[in-house]
């Protein structure tokens, strides 16, 4: 007999300690750097990002009217934001999305490792601010990790081998800071498929020796580095520097607040206020492209350092741990900003607890306007992929509907106590097998919102409000108090406001 689902609770983001961040100092951190001396603004996605999260969550911005069957009782779901940034509560329900999608409807029953590659500081920069670029940088490491797996299985005897690769790109680092790296979810293996007429087979592969993964680490450096001088980011002549100024750098051309406050996240700096351009409580580990070259330094196991890049594949899942490698897809996923390491003092200072200790350092202090300069880095541009999808899990490629799970999962089936149901041609699932929010909270926290807490009847949708005058009405006449904390207007006095003081 299973456990009983736990009672769900309505969050309300305007008690948490972020929330009233934001919503307090947002204002005076936008007029602060637009007040500077041939100041810009920033760009329209990061005001729309700050503004979307103080509508995540809140009742009067808009919910779903929930009714039971039984007791007629009435229960009032507000409505997400969905944006990308740092909004925890959306972060979290992505990934959960993310990591169930790819168990149950792509990877298939075969054992996987992640690989994951950071690299040096200017060039986090630029792949923050240039999408093409990621999306080239992304392609040359996936390409030289799969050939790498097809120049092992050649040396095996086999041929006509394919694996897959499913990208993750995170921007964030455990001091709140911009460090746009990989983590790469690989076959531990290949696919070969000796006669056209029947479906691929999987061959297993031993794991990599320290030797191979220095091998691998020196050619994927030489190769981004390579890219990199073919778009003029790095000198084609002489010694690699990390100091480098391209001749064009649209971001610092459009706008240079975005450009500093990344670049500043990057060094682990500050880019406005009192403290610009000083470090922050520690300094950071100070690499970068080094020399035309260099080989490979071994750091751990299967773990090696090259021109500033480091790759790290010791961690492997077997095909038998589905519930493990959901597990690894969600650590993949997951959102940058943790709300229980996030405190604040009672001088106002923004305390965020490492997740390690660094150099003896256990957390991290910044003053409000410092805070939400660094989570103004975070936010991803406009139409920068997150994920990505390379080899036998490319949306085009010739074997993924041979290799792929169909229908629903295993795992999505034994919690819902349901029959998988064959897979459609369609590219749109039909609504009964769509991955919906309440199908989430069952699965990752045994939530089940679907069942009422007084009588255990069934909760069904009643109605969608989405005027925020109609919302009001409906949260008073339940004598519901919602009463989130106001945004503050900006505190930065400008020329024109203390001429009309004056006056």
């Amino acid at each position: 007999m299973g456990t009983l689902p736990i009672q769900y609770e309505r969050r309300r983001p305007e008690t948490s300690i972020l929330y009233q961040l934001v919503s307090e100092h947002m204002e005076t951190f936008f007029k602060t750097v637009e007040s500077r001396p041939k100041g810009r603004v920033f760009p329209s996605y990061v005001r729309k990002e700050f503004q979307g999260y103080l509508n995540c969550g809140r009742l009067d911005q808009g919910f779903l009217k929930l009714v039971c069957d039984g007791c007629e009782k009435t229960h009032l779901l507000a409505f997400s934001c969905k944006m990308r940034g740092f909004c925890p509560s959306c972060g979290a329900r992505r990934m959960c999305q993310t990591a169930a999608y790819l168990v149950d409807r792509v990877l298939p029953y075969a054992p996987y490792r992640q690989y994951v590659v950071s690299f040096p500081f200017a060039m986090r920069y630029w792949l923050s601010s240039k999408p093409r670029l990621t999306t080239a940088i992304v392609g040359i490491i996936n390409h030289s990790i799969m050939k790498y797996t097809e120049r092992r299985a050649k040396e095996i005897g086999y041929s006509d081998v394919k694996t897959g690769t499913v990208t993750f790109l995170q921007r964030f680092g455990g001091f709140i800071n911009l460090n746009l790296h990989a983590h790469i979810l690989v076959l531990d293996g290949f696919y070969h498929r000796p006669d056209p007429n029947r479906s691929p087979k999987f061959v297993p592969l031993p794991p990599p020796t320290d030797e191979e993964v220095a091998g691998l680490c020196e050619m994927i450096a030489r190769r981004v580095i390579r890219c990199l001088q073919r778009k003029e980011l790095l000198p084609k002549d002489g010694d690699l520097v990390d100091d480098y100024k391209p001749a064009k750098d649209d971001l610092h051309d459009f706008y240079p607040p975005m450009a500093e406050s990344v670049m500043a996240s990057c060094q682990q700096q500050i880019a406005f206020g009192e403290r610009a351009g000083q470090p922050l409580r520690f300094k950071g580990y100070g690499s970068g492209f080094g020399s035309p070259g260099e080989k490979a330094i071994r750091q751990s196991r299967r773990c090696a350092t090259a021109n500033g890049h480091s790759l790290h594949c010791n961690v492997a899942v077997a095909a038998d741990k589905r519930q493990h490698l959901e597990q690894l897809l969600r650590y993949m996923a997951r959102s940058s900003i943790s709300l229980t390491r996030l405190s604040q003092e009672d001088d106002g200072q923004v305390v965020y607890k490492l997740k390690k200790a660094f150099r003896g350092k256990t957390h991290l202090v910044l003053s409000p306007l410092e805070f939400m300069e660094k989570l103004s880095a975070l936010i991803p541009p406009a139409r920068m992929h997150m994920n990505r999808h390379h080899g036998v899990f490319a949306p085009n490629a010739e074997w993924r509907k041979l290799v792929v799970v169909e229908g629903l999962g295993k795992l999505i089936a034994e919690s819902l106590g349901e029959v998988p149901k064959p897979a459609r041609p369609k590219r749109e699932l039909p609504k009964e097998e769509r991955y919906t929010w309440a199908m989430m909270l069952r699965r990752t926290y045994n939530i089940d919102l679907t069942i009422c807490p007084d009588c255990q009847g069934r909760v069904r949708i009643r109605s969608k409000v989405t005027e925020p005058s109609e919302a009001t009405k409906i949260i008073a006449a339940m004598g519901l108090t919602i009463r989130p904390p106001p945004t503050q207007p900006s505190r930065v006095m400008t020329v024109f406001d203390e001429y009309s003081d004056a006056i």
